[in-house]
């Protein structure tokens, strides 16, 4: 019962958004005759207006306009976006005006057990938020000493034209663990995944997932994977849709957010971990959220 009151719920706050939504928008007689960037030294003109639901032959919609600055700011890019228009008798011609935050952050990785030199772990950590100015993220962490880790993350949210969104995560960990008695143990995990996804429109978005993980205890006396030779491998896959339409995402006030994503870890037979848990899938949870 509570499941279906929860989807009602959903369903009708969507409804009531988009209604309230279409009401508010006034569309002039003006044509937009040109689009024009400013401030972008780094991030292509192309990032900003793929965000735009007006483009040139447009009527010119003081509605969508602010719409649209809100959905460049959603790129997480800017630290200002202003959307203005310059008119004529019949056309508009618009002008978009950013201001770039910074994008290459480095940063430093330390961690120290119990004030114990001997556990010292150090290394380093760069994130690029804008790659290659085309909003692609890309990430690379390595860390030594005590407890090992090395990383790389990179995402692009166009790989071809039609809207087709990339994430690659590949990770190292050799770490030392405590035991329910005291004392530790080395684990090591490794992960690799790859996530394609496919955007519609300006609100939806749809990405399956494909994974690899394998956890390993070098002490096999310790009895704490589930195959005899201490190491666990398994595939994990994954699918998650996601509608938001939030004015703001860091700071919403408006507008429609919902995600569900299930993901199933073992396919059955790539060990003895998938072996004992037949492939099935698990359904993580949902999220929703209504601004108005």
């Amino acid at each position: 019962m509570r499941t279906q009151i929860l989807c009602v719920y959903i369903v009708l706050g969507f409804i009531i958004h988009q209604a309230s939504g279409a009401e508010s928008d006034s569309t002039s007689h003006l044509i937009i005759r040109s689009i024009r960037i400013e401030g972008n030294s780094v991030t292509q003109s192309q990032v900003i207006t793929r965000e735009m639901a007006l483009h040139v032959g447009d009527s010119l919609s003081e509605a969508k306009l602010i719409q649209d600055r809100d959905h460049i700011y959603n790129l997480e890019l800017f630290n200002k976006v202003t959307v203005t228009h310059a008119d004529t008798a019949a056309f508009a011609d618009l002008l978009v005006t950013v201001i770039e935050r910074w994008y290459i952050f480095p940063y430093p990785n330390f961690d120290l057990r119990s004030r114990d030199m001997s556990t010292l772990s150090y290394g380093l950590g760069v994130s690029d938020q804008n790659f290659l100015g085309r909003n692609e993220k890309l990430s690379v962490s390595f860390i030594t000493g005590y407890n090992k880790t090395a990383s790389l993350n990179y995402q692009n949210p166009r790989l071809i034209d039609q809207d087709i969104f990339l994430r690659t995560t590949f990770s190292y960990r050799d770490s030392h663990n405590l035991s329910n008695s005291s004392n530790e143990f080395e684990q090591i995990n490794r992960l690799a995944s790859l996530s394609l996804g496919k955007r519609f429109g300006l609100f939806q978005t749809l990405i399956g997932t494909i994974g690899y993980q394998q956890w390993q205890i070098p002490d096999t006396s310790l009895g704490r994977t589930v195959s005899p030779d201490g190491t666990d491998r398994f595939l994990e896959f994954g699918l998650e849709y996601t509608y938001d339409a939030r004015n703001v995402r860091e700071y919403p006030t408006d507008g429609f957010y919902f995600d569900a994503t299930t993901m199933n870890h073992g396919f059955g037979g790539e060990s003895r971990l998938s072996k004992r848990s037949p492939m099935r899938a698990i359904f993580d949870g949902i999220r929703y959220g209504i601004n108005s």
